[in-house]
Order: C-alpha cells, then structure tokens, then sequence
C-alpha cells in the first residue's frame, strides 16, 4: 500500500536528478523557487500581512525580491549563496524529500526495477502530452494517498504537463467541476453547527459518544454496513443508536440494523435530473413506473417530516421548483430538459489551469502545503510505510486490495437474479499460487480472509498474476444476498499519526493486512 507514493518520489527524483524538468514552468508557475526559512519552516514572506508576498532569490542582483517580481528569473536553489544559511526553496525541500526514495527502497517497497522506473519517468518528461491517469484510484484510499496524489501533481508539475490540450492529471471529470450545480434547498441560518461525524470513522464516533451523544439516526442513499471499511464497527454503533431509519429499496444489512424501514421509490419512479461531478450530461430522469405499495421518493418522506417538526413550508414546493434551482447556473430550465431529455455540456475548447494560472491566490501552483504544517505534518509530501505493509506484517501477512465486481456498483443490483446467474453469488478471494500452496488451498476451496476487524468468507481462485504477499478482495459483497462483506476486514483509518487530524477524509481500505485460512 505504500508503493505509489515511493514510485512517484523515484520517478520525481529521477526527474530532479537528471535535470530533465521543465525549469522555465517551475519558475514562471509554481512555487518552486520560493523561500522557506529553516528556522520556522515557513515560507519567507516579504510582509507578513501579504500571506502570498513570497521571496525567491535573483541571481543577478544577489537579492531577495518578491516572486513576482518584474524582469527577474529567480533561482531554484539558494545553495551556494550567502542566504543558505537562513533560507531554502521549495524546490530544494522537495529535491531531499525524493532523493529517500533511492533504488533499494523502490525494489523492496514496489518490488520492480528501479531502471524501469526510471524510464517511465524520462518518457512522462520527454512526452509533448503527459497525463496521469487515476481515476479514483487504489492510491488514494491508503493511509498516506494524499501525498500518492501531491507527489503525481508534482511530477505533472515538474514536467510541464499541466495546463496545456492533452496534458494534466485527469479524474472523469463532470460538468459541475466547471459549472457547479444550483442549490435546490434554501440553508437554514439559524442552524449552527455542532459537530462533524466523519463517514468512515462512523462506527468510533459513535461509540465514543463524539462530538456527542447521537440518539436518532435518519440514513438515506447509503448502505453503511456493508460499504463502510471496519462494517463491525459500524454494525455496533447502529445497535447502540437508540433509534434508527432507513428508507431503501431493499431489506439491505444497513435495514437490518434499523428500528424503522421506509420504503423509498426508485429512479424510474420519481422525477429527477442528473448533473453531476462525474457525467457532462445533464439529463431528465422521467417517472414511468408507479411506485408500488407506500414507496415514496426521498423528497416526499423529508417533506412529511418537516412538516411534523413545524416547519414544511420549507419543503412544500412541487419537485420542478427545486430541479429549476439545480439547473439555473446552465442557462436552460426543466421544461427544455423535458423535451431535449439530455443536454451535453461539453466544452472542447476547455483546459484545466490553461497556460499554468491555476486558482490560488498567487495564480501559481503551492507546492508547500502550509495547512499540513499546521496539522503537524511535514508541508512536503514524504516517504513514510503504510503502518499496515507487508513489509512490516507479523500476525497478518497478506496485503489486502480490493477490486470492482461485474455484478454490482458497490452493493447496488445486489438482489437481481439475472445479474446473480451471470457472475454467480458468492465472493472471489484470489490469492498468489505461492501464498495458496502454503496454506493447502487450492482454486475452488473455501476460504476466509481475516484480521482483528473482522471475517471475509469466499471461494479462492488461485493465479500468479496477483503479487506475492497480496490477496485481491471483491467490493460490493454484502452479508446477506450471498456471501459476506469484504468491508468487515478493511481498514478505516484515516492517513494520520497519533493524535494529529487527518491529511485527508478518504480511508485507507488498501492500507490492510490480512491472513487467510481454509474453511468458513
């Protein structure tokens, strides 16, 4: 689970190293040449009011100017010079913290050729268009991904391959990523918040009574014990919530651990539009079919409870009214959605951070994050092993990713039987011929993964095309409608460090150790 983040800082020092960046990018649009001083590990402002009136060094005049500065190409490293003493780039931080990655650390943490490496890092350098695609990646859901993430944009950043048609770091991007959405309900101003309840540390939060006692819980578009990483936990806290609803399609775990289930109406039921972060289309979701029994959509239940609790004329408007504010930011209006049913959104003129002006408040790319600083954390991304890695495994050897099913988006189309007939109802837990023969499990035997946090039961494949030292969970199981949650084993943690806040609110479900025996 740590090999991304040590093959992004090979390949960045190899980059550094080999002098193969694209210097005039780094100078004109990023920090790079900014100044740190290493007393306080800050960035050296020329006027501590101006949080972004950051110095670099001029050659020419042996000064210190300000970055943006007329008529002046500053230097990406101050060694050498009078102010090394006091000062060093961002540049030079980033060059120390890339060089700890050497080749030794590459072959045991990756467990490839460091030469190959380095060629994929020459060829990201030398291409005209480099992109970096992760697509909501394995890399992120690891305990440190927010510096598997910081270090891909470094090297897009290093190189040049930002900013330009056919370049950047792309992760399917949708139309409110350039046009964000309108907001359908008016907030309440009166409310203040009181706390926050993280979604994957649902289950400790609870239990731990933080920020508070939680007494009724209201769940919609969610299926927590079954998706959540460390379910157990999550299980436990739903029994302790006094009192628990659901509204859902289906009898899911999550249901099973509620008090009240309300049936909700599904997509084809109730009138709808889609603009989202992950589609350009904006599209009209019709309702065709006549929801059965008392299914009523989520609007109609939130409706009815306002009303209960005194104020419903907050939610009394008829559903076109709240999809007219969605679509006000786009320029066209529910009714020409009804009759076009799709509008396609797409700019093909647009370009992320066109020509290196990215929203900051400097328009340049800061590469010292001062916001980690202030949690405690180093303001460079670093190399640091994933506590639960292979390479420190004890009770649990085997590192556990996990892969997407046929049958299923997460848990959704769990219940249908065509989908079932197609792909089976039970879970695939492939595993290394090598970890296979040493347990006597062979490809078809049954056998559970396991670990402090729970039991994951499946039926092996064995293959050499997963790694050594790795088994390959499938997403989407749940604990009923065949087989169990791989969830029930996955790791929750959030990247931090003792009791420093988190680098980011992604779990590391990737960052898990498991052992597999034979047999339920």
């Amino acid at each position: 689970p740590s090999s991304d983040l040590a093959l992004g800082l090979h390949m960045l020092n190899t980059v550094i190293t080999e002098k193969i960046y694209d210097k005039e990018f780094l100078l004109q649009h990023t920090t790079a040449p900014c100044l740190v001083n290493k007393k306080e590990n800050a960035l050296a402002l020329s006027n501590p009011e101006v949080l972004t009136s950051y110095q670099v060094y001029d050659p020419k005049t042996k000064t210190l100017v300000a970055h943006d500065a007329a008529n002046v190409v500053p230097a990406l490293s101050v060694k050498g010079t009078e102010f090394e003493k006091q000062y060093v780039t961002v540049f030079d931080l980033i060059a120390e913290q890339a060089a700890k990655v050497d080749d030794e650390t590459l072959k045991v943490e990756c467990g490839i050729k460091p030469e190959d490496a380095k060629r994929v890092a020459r060829g990201f350098a030398a291409a005209k268009h480099g992109m970096i695609i992760h697509n909501m990646g394995g890399l992120q859901r690891t305990e440190y991904g927010a510096w598997a993430i910081a270090v891909g944009t470094y090297l897009s950043l290093f190189t040049g391959n930002i900013g330009h048609e056919g370049d950047g770091i792309y992760d399917i991007g949708g139309v409110s990523h350039r046009i964000p959405a309108g907001t359908p309900f008016e907030a309440n101003p009166d409310i203040t918040p009181a706390g926050k309840l993280h979604k994957t540390q649902f289950g400790e939060q609870i239990l731990a009574d933080d920020p508070y006692k939680i007494n009724c819980l209201f769940i919609f578009f969610e299926n927590l014990a079954s998706q959540c990483p460390n379910t157990n936990s999550v299980k436990q806290a739903l029994e302790k919530i006094p009192f628990v609803v659901t509204a859902d399609l289906f009898m899911t775990p999550t249901c099973k651990y509620s008090d009240l289930v309300l049936p909700v109406t599904g997509v084809f039921e109730t009138e709808n539009v889609t603009a989202s972060l992950r589609s350009n289309v904006i599209s009209i979701s019709e309702a065709k079919i006549t929801p059965p029994g008392e299914a009523k959509s989520d609007l109609q239940i939130c409706a009815g409870l306002a009303e209960r609790l005194g104020f419903g004329e907050k939610f009394n408007e008829d559903p076109s009214v709240y999809i007219n504010r969605v679509l006000e930011p786009y320029g066209f209006d529910y009714e020409h959605l009804k009759k076009v049913k799709a509008v396609d959104t797409r700019d093909f003129d647009w370009i992320p951070y066109k020509d290196g002006v990215f929203p900051t408040e400097s328009t340049k790319a800061e590469l010292f994050v001062g916001t980690w600083k202030d949690s405690g954390y180093p303001p460079i991304p670093e190399w640091r092993r994933t506590k639960e890695s292979v390479n420190n495994a004890d009770k649990y050897p085997l590192a556990a990713a996990q892969r997407k099913g046929f049958r299923t988006i997460h848990t959704t189309f769990s219940e249908l039987e065509t989908m079932q007939k197609l792909f089976g109802n039970f879970p695939t837990i492939f595993m290394n011929d090598e970890d296979a023969a040493a347990r006597g499990i062979k490809s078809g035997d049954i056998v559970t993964a396991f670990n402090d946090r729970g039991e994951h039961t499946g039926r092996a494949r064995v293959t050499q095309q997963v790694k050594k030292s790795v088994v390959l969970l499938e997403n989407g199981w749940q604990d009923n409608f065949g087989g169990s949650s791989a969830s029930n084993v996955t790791n929750n943690c959030y990247p931090a460090e003792g009791e420093l806040p988190p680098l980011g609110f992604t779990h590391a479900c990737n960052s898990t150790l498991v052992e597999v025996r034979k047999g339920e």
